[in-house]
């Protein structure tokens, strides 16, 4: 970090760690219930000063889902001190969220699909960073290939999502409506959440589901010449469905 000075230069930054769930200031070895400042290393000449706390034992074992605040004094040579020269704020934030996928219900038939939707958990209770986005695949397990949002291809193209509906837990859908879908095809999508603190979902949700695209055909090919009031009436007729689909019902 950077401290400026133009006419004596900087002689102190000290900083407070502050533990937000709990009220404590850190001391370099623990956490304790009233204010304590850590001195930096400062390096420079003037009128510009590099400052940083020296990494290992000064620094605290961070909790998950928790809320720090770092604020930054500065004093120089002459004496002149700012008590709150610059001030942080951070969640810490470990835990990687978790992912559902509602829609498509997998091993589904479907004749189309214009959506994908889920929910995301921020996971590990506290203090949370929240969810960023939801990256997600479509492949198209019969012809191998995935959708990149324009067309198929080989190899695989995560999509993003960043439009999720904030609750508990957190909504999301991805438009699929440009998806060009090949009838008798298996599909399988695959969603993985990402936290504001970039931990990713490691075990992504995963759907497969079938596509019919494809309307059956039927025909009347026999049917009695007269109508009369006994039975039995012959109709006789055929239908079928084309490709690899759904079947008939």
């Amino acid at each position: 970090m950077c401290s400026s000075d133009r006419v004596h230069g900087i002689s102190l930054v000290s900083l407070t760690i502050y533990q937000a769930s709990n009220g404590t200031y850190w001391d370099g070895t623990r956490w304790l219930g009233h204010s304590v400042n850590l001195a930096a290393t400062v390096t420079g000449t003037a009128p510009s000063f590099t400052w940083y706390l020296p990494y290992g034992s000064s620094f605290p074992s961070w909790t998950t889902n928790t809320q720090y605040m770092v604020n930054i004094s500065v004093r120089d040579i002459a004496g002149n001190q700012v008590t709150n020269a610059s001030r942080a704020t951070f969640t810490y934030d470990s835990i990687a969220p978790d992912t559902t996928i509602t829609l498509p219900v997998t091993m589904t038939w479907y004749s189309g699909l214009t959506q994908v939707a889920g929910n995301t958990s921020d996971l590990g209770g506290g203090c949370p960073s929240g969810i960023q986005r939801v990256n997600l695949t479509v492949y198209n397990a019969t012809g191998h290939r995935y959708w990149t949002g324009t067309a198929w291809t080989f190899g695989v193209h995560w999509l993003t999502e960043t439009s999720l509906v904030y609750g508990s837990p957190v909504a999301w859908t991805f438009s699929t409506s440009s998806v060009i879908w090949h009838n008798g095809s298996t599909y399988t999508i695959n969603a993985t959440a990402v936290d504001n603190a970039s931990n990713h979902d490691l075990t992504p949700a995963s759907t497969t589901f079938y596509m019919d695209t494809a309307a059956p055909s039927s025909a009347v090919s026999t049917i009695s010449g007269y109508w009369k009031t006994s039975s039995p009436q012959t109709i006789s007729y055929s239908a079928s469905e084309s490709g690899s689909g759904s079947g008939l019902r």
